[in-house]
């Protein structure tokens, strides 16, 4: 089992030096190799193979003095990201889809990043620190203990200027919660970010919305600066720490509630949601894009596998919202939102909306799961 583990670190000024040094150096690596490859690709119609390149950076390393303090792993690892972002450039071009050339990177990028090769030799956990190549001891915040096999390393820097490593992990046991024997629909909303087919409805919390006078007064600030002045920076890292702020809450949220859901039910049915779709209605993107229905689904889905647990996808065009629960029947005057409660004109019971789709997406589920 593979795993990814982030701890947030403080480096000093010599390290921060070594930090910002190594991002120049797969900046530049990434730049030179990508400007090379756009010029061949343009006067031969090819471009060299990601193992013909690392020819010419082992020589590009031994001529340049600067690129020498930087571990070759790291540099290649740059390498490999621009031959990825290539290679997936040319194929979506080759099926019609829409794409965007690779750019250029930049040292006024906010977030930065690279790999160095971490494995347990190398890489110790102290009291408060950690020991990395490259960098030494390290004042980090060690949040979790760390078993398992040290695959790799990341260092990164995001756009509010905050220094992280982010560590790959495999040969790791997890424990397997108990079985519980229950099963559970889950319906995704705006008003209840999780309504389950047991009645339970879940706030959302809308932390966008809470915040949005706060950062759009911040934005107003930004525009007024000069660009890439020191204040112009400076106003981008506090709407940063603001946007920073929001992604925690709703991270921190999200995961509570979707650990809870694993360890009370043997299987979670939810529903297969189109995301890119949803953004579609204009009037409510912004809404859906804060409740994070995607990142809902994904944590359920890989926290089900570590955990010896079931999620079980039912068809996104299946009507739960307008089927009765209880007799089968499809109301198909219900595909208005603002219609919370109504009443099915076969059997006469009074529905809520969300916990009768829940329920709807259970007894679907479980027709899967049995079948």
């Amino acid at each position: 089992m593979t795993c990814g583990y982030r701890f947030r670190i403080y480096p000093n000024d010599t390290q921060r030096k070594q930090i910002t040094n190594c991002f120049g150096c797969c900046r530049y690596i990434y730049n030179y190799f990508l400007a090379k490859r756009n010029e061949l690709y343009i006067s031969t119609n090819n471009f060299p193979t990601f193992s013909e390149h690392q020819k010419d950076l082992i020589e590009l390393k031994e001529n340049c003095e600067w690129l020498k303090d930087v571990q070759y792993y790291t540099l290649s690892m740059a390498l490999q990201n621009m031959d990825i972002a290539y290679r997936k450039f040319l194929s979506r071009v080759t099926t019609n889809n829409e794409t965007k050339h690779p750019r250029f990177k930049s040292k006024f990028d906010r977030k930065q990043s690279f790999k160095i090769r971490c494995t347990n030799a190398n890489t110790k956990f102290q009291e408060k620190a950690i020991i990395l190549p490259m960098l030494g001891k390290i004042k980090c915040r060690v949040s979790r203990d760390v078993y398992g096999r040290i695959l790799s390393g990341t260092i990164s820097r995001n756009s509010s200027g905050k220094f992280f490593v982010s560590l790959l992990i495999t040969d790791m046991e997890k424990d397997y919660f108990l079985s519980t024997g229950k099963y559970v629909g889950i319906d995704l909303g705006l008003k209840s970010l999780v309504t389950t087919s047991d009645g339970d409805e879940y706030v959302n919390h809308r932390f966008v919305r809470k915040n949005l006078k706060r950062i759009s007064k911040q934005d107003k600030r930004i525009s007024k600066k000069i660009k890439r002045s020191k204040n112009h920076a400076k106003s981008i890292t506090r709407i940063s720490s603001m946007y920073e702020r929001v992604i925690n809450q709703r991270t921190d949220i999200i995961h509570k509630l979707t650990t809870q859901l694993i360890r009370e039910y043997d299987v979670v049915c939810i529903e297969n949601l189109c995301i890119t779709d949803l953004f579609k209605q204009k009037n409510l993107a912004r809404l859906k894009a804060d409740a994070s229905f995607g990142i809902v689904r994904d944590q359920l889905k890989y926290k089900s596998k570590w955990y010896g647990k079931e999620v079980i996808a039912i068809d996104r065009y299946f009507p739960s919202s307008q089927k009765c629960s209880s007799c089968g029947y499809i109301e198909k005057d219900l595909k208005k939102i603002d219609i919370r409660e109504w009443k099915c004109s076969v059997c006469g019971i009074e529905h809520k909306r969300d916990i009768n789709a829940a329920k709807n997406i259970l007894y679907e589920g479980m027709k899967i799961y049995y079948s």
